[in-house]
């Protein structure tokens, strides 16, 4: 009786403050979460705009109510726009930006966002508004070198 109260569980202790403790390496902190608007730091008044899949990302006028603007960003670096992921047709200069059904094999569809909104893969890309139309209301968006210019820059605006 007295071994099984005392005896074995002192036993038991020392063989565990007795194993040699084994290392962990310290794994990197997932990129920053979002939900909500991303708004282009060269036209304020523009966000990211997705939409089926298939479709060419763009810039349009921030609305709230528009469903393809309220973009999400997983702990896992995945780009959503609803059920729907974003990646790029390559990683080519120029690439265009789509929507496409998510696909966690797809490294083209991680994503680190900053200030810059930077493909995974970490080739120096990054989401660019190329180009604004006349009226203010609309432009075009591709994947080309980081730079830091404020047609790379995003700012996170949540929903709500």
């Amino acid at each position: 009786m007295f071994v099984r109260r005392v005896f074995a569980p002192l036993v038991m202790a020392a063989l565990l403050l007795a194993a040699p403790a084994t290392p962990v390496a310290a794994a990197p902190g997932p990129p920053p979460l979002h939900q909500g608007l991303l708004v282009s730091a060269q036209s304020p008044n523009l966000c990211l705009t997705g939409g089926a899949v298939g479709k060419v990302l763009a810039t349009g006028v921030c609305d709230r109510a528009n469903r393809f603007q309220n973009l999400f960003l997983t702990s896992t670096g995945i780009l959503r726009v609803g059920l729907d992921c974003i990646q790029p047709d390559s990683t080519a200069e120029g690439a265009r930006i789509r929507v496409a059904a998510c696909n966690s094999q797809n490294g083209r569809q991680i994503w680190w966002f900053t200030a810059a909104l930077q493909s995974r893969d970490r080739n120096g890309r990054c989401v660019t508004q190329n180009a604004v139309s006349a009226d203010g209301k609309h432009g075009t968006v591709r994947l080309k070198a980081c730079n830091g210019r404020p047609n790379q820059k995003w700012r996170s605006q949540a929903l709500w």
